[in-house]
């Protein structure tokens, strides 16, 4: 009597853990459902999937224009220092060409 009682605890208790496991499952299964219809909200409402893609879009936008500033700023910044080379060079060439003379 007491094997068959510690033979359907044992049961019992091996029935209980798999329901623990399904009811997990079963709880991840509908997180997954609740975000996918969230992003299926936002896709119909012309936006972003989430907010994490909407961010890491807005930064590339700033890092590209970051990027065509700093290139614009290295165009003036070589245009300005050959803009004040150039007359120095003409003047050494004028006095090299004095020293000749």
């Amino acid at each position: 009597m007491q094997t068959k009682i510690k033979s359907m605890t044992r049961g019992m208790m091996a029935n209980v853990s798999e329901l623990s496991m399904q009811h997990a499952t079963s709880m991840r299964l509908q997180q997954e459902i609740r975000e996918k219809e969230a992003t299926l909200e936002r896709y119909c409402i012309n936006m972003p999937p989430s907010v994490d893609v909407e961010q890491e879009f807005l930064r590339q936008i700033q890092l590209e224009e970051r990027r065509q500033h700093d290139s614009e700023n290295a165009k003036q910044v070589t245009r300005a220092t050959l803009a004040n080379i150039e007359p120095m060079r003409n003047k050494r060439k004028n006095s090299i060409r004095k020293q000749q003379k």
